[in-house]
C-alpha cells in the first residue's frame, strides 16, 4: 500500500486483503494537503482516532503481523504513529502469548521517542500474570515505576485477578497488599479474586479468611463472593458449610443466581446426596431460576453416584425438554451412569441419541461407552467403539487402551494376540505405558510375555528390570492422571 502526500491511496494488488482507503481514513476532501502527512495526522485528534481505527481493524481482520507490517509501511513514508497505535500490536501479541514479538514492539516504541504508558505495560504484564510468571510480573512493574508510569487501580486488580484464577493465592495477596500500601481503594471484585483463587485450591479457611476482611473492610459481598465460598464447599465436601452460606445469601438480600444453585446441586452430587440435590433444584425453580446444563450433569452425577439409572434417564429427558443448551458432558454423564451400572446396551442407546442430536464425542465419553462392554468381555464391541472414535478424529488415550486391553483379557478366550498388537500400536501412536495397563496387559498375555513388550517399546515406569514392582507412573502427552470419572464430577 503506497500513500499519496495527502495520505490517498495507490493501488496495490499485492495487498487485497488490506481493505479501505487511506483517504477516507485521513481526510474525506480530496484537496492535497500542502503542509505535507505530519500536518495531517496531528491536524486534530479526530485523524488520530481514525489511524487508530485503521491499525485497529489491521489487528482484527489481518492479525498482528499485518497490523505492523501497515505500521513501518506508513512510518516510512513520513507517517507518525502515537503509543495506542504500537500498543494496540504490543496487546494483540501479547494475547497470542507471544511475549518475544510484544517486547519487541515495546522496545521499537520507545526507539520511535515515544513514552509507553500504562496500557503499553499492562498489555505485557497481563500476559506473564495470566501464565503465573510471578518473577517476570515483578520484573515489569519495577520497569513501570522506573519509566515514570503510576500503576493505577486497573493494574493491580488485573494482577489480583489473573494470579487468583491460577489459583496463585500467594501472588494475588502480594498485588492487594501492594494496592493498599498504594493508598488506592480496593473493590469487592480484588476479594472475590483472592477468595475465587482459595476455592481453586481448595482452601476453605482461606476462603473464609479473606471473605471476614472483606466484611471488617466494610465492603459488601456479592453473589459472586458467595457462589465462590459454596464452590469452596464443594471442592472439601462440605454440604453443611455450603447450605449455610446459601441461607446467609438469602438473609442479607442476595439473590442466588444459576451458577449459584449449580454450583450448590453439584456439592450434593459429589457426596451422592440425590435428595438435596434434587431439593436445591427444587428451590431453583420456586425462585424462577432457569436451569443451565452444568445443572442436568450434577443432578445426573448424584444419580450416578447411588447407582439409579432411571434417575439419571429421567434428569435428561428433563433437559432435553427444556432445550438448555446440552453438550457431550450432559450426555457423558449418563454414559457413565450406565456403563457403572453394568447396562452397557443403555449406554449405547444414550450414546445413539447424543449423535442424533448433533452433538460431537470426547474420547472421555467414548471410555465410558467402553467401559461396561469391556467388563463382561465383549472384545468386539469394544473394537467397534474404537473404530468409531477413529472415524470421529479421536485419539486413543491411555484409559482407552486399558479399556481395550481388559476387552481381550475377559474374552472367551483370551485374546492375547490382539492384546499384543493393540499395545504396541497404542504405544506408537504416542500413548505411553502406566501401570493400570501394565497390569491388564500381564493377565492377557502373561507376565513374562509382557516384560518383553514392555522391554520391546522402552518402558521403564516400573523401576525393576523386568518392568514391574514398582510406584513410579508414566504418563505422556496422551496420558492423564486425572480419573476419566472426574470428566462427570
Amino acid at each position: 500500500m503506497q500513500l499519496d502526500e495527502d495520505g490517498s491511496e495507490q493501488p496495490d494488488r499485492s495487498r487485497q486483503s488490506m481493505r479501505g482507503s487511506l483517504a477516507d481514513v485521513f481526510d474525506s476532501s480530496p484537496t492535497r494537503s500542502r503542509e505535507g502527512p505530519h500536518k495531517a495526522i496531528s491536524d486534530g485528534c479526530t485523524k488520530a482516532a481514525r489511524l487508530h481505527a485503521l491499525i485497529g481493524r489491521a489487528v482484527s481482520n489481518q492479525g498482528p503481523a499485518e497490523a505492523g507490517r501497515l505500521v513501518e509501511q506508513l512510518e516510512g513514508q513520513g507517517w507518525e504513529m502515537d503509543t495506542a497505535s504500537y500498543n494496540a500490536i504490543i496487546l494483540a501479541w501479547a494475547k497470542q502469548h507471544d511475549l518475544c514479538k510484544a517486547k519487541d514492539w515495546f522496545d521499537r516504541l520507545r526507539q520511535s521517542n515515544l513514552q509507553p504508558d500504562e496500557h503499553s505495560f499492562n498489555a505485557i504484564l497481563s500476559a506473564f500474570s495470566k501464565d503465573n510468571n510471578a518473577s517476570s510480573v515483578s520484573a515489569w512493574m519495577k520497569r513501570m515505576s522506573e519509566a515514570g508510569v503510576a500503576a493505577s487501580p486497573a493494574t493491580y486488580n488485573m494482577l489480583v485477578h489473573a494470579f487468583g484464577r491460577n489459583g496463585n493465592v500467594c501472588q494475588a495477596a502480594f498485588w492487594m497488599k501492594r494496592m493498599q500500601e498504594e493508598g488506592l481503594p480496593v473493590e469487592g471484585s480484588t476479594f472475590n479474586a483472592l477468595i475465587h483463587a482459595c476455592s481453586t485450591r481448595g482452601d476453605a479457611a482461606g476462603a473464609k479468611r479473606w471473605f471476614d476482611q472483606m466484611r471488617k473492610n466494610d465492603i459488601h459481598a456479592t453473589v459472586s463472593t458467595f457462589t465462590s465460598l459454596i464452590d469452596v464447599c464443594s471442592k472439601t465436601l462440605d454440604l453443611k458449610g455450603a447450605e449455610r452460606c446459601m441461607e446467609e445469601m438469602n438473609r442479607v438480600g442476595i439473590v442466588p443466581n444459576v451458577v449459584s444453585y449449580s454450583t450448590m446441586i453439584n456439592v450434593c452430587s459429589k457426596i451422592g446426596d440425590l435428595v438435596r440435590a434434587e431439593h436445591w433444584y427444587s428451590v431453583m425453580q420456586e425462585k424462577g431460576v432457569a436451569p443451565n446444563a452444568y445443572c442436568f450433569s450434577a443432578l445426573i452425577n448424584a444419580c450416578a453416584k447411588v447407582g439409579n439409572v432411571e434417575g439419571a434417564c429421567s434428569w435428561l429427558e428433563r433437559a432435553e425438554e427444556l432445550d438448555r443448551g446440552l453438550d457431550g458432558v450432559v450426555y457423558g454423564c449418563v454414559i457413565n451412569a450406565c456403563g457403572k451400572a453394568g447396562d452397557a446396551e443403555r449406554a449405547m442407546g444414550v450414546f445413539d441419541q447424543m449423535r442424533a442430536r448433533g452433538i460431537r464425542s470426547h474420547i472421555v465419553i467414548y471410555a465410558a461407552l467402553a467401559r461396561p462392554f469391556a467388563h463382561r468381555g465383549d472384545s468386539e464391541k469394544v473394537e467397534e467403539i474404537a473404530g468409531m472414535m477413529s472415524l470421529d478424529g479421536i485419539d486413543m488415550n491411555d484409559y482407552f487402551l486399558y479399556t481395550l486391553l481388559l476387552a481381550y483379557s475377559r474374552s472367551k478366550p483370551r485374546q492375547a494376540k490382539k492384546a499384543e498388537m493393540a499395545f504396541l500400536q497404542g504405544v506408537e501412536s504416542g500413548v505411553q505405558c502406566n501401570e493400570r495397563i501394565v497390569k491388564v496387559l500381564t493377565n492377557t498375555v502373561g507376565r513374562n510375555r509382557c516384560a518383553q513388550l514392555l522391554r520391546q517399546v522402552g518402558y521403564s515406569g516400573c523401576g525393576s528390570g523386568d518392568g514391574f514392582g514398582s510406584t513410579s507412573t508414566s504418563y505422556g502427552s496422551r496420558g492423564s492422571k486425572r480419573s476419566d470419572d472426574q470428566f462427570f464430577d
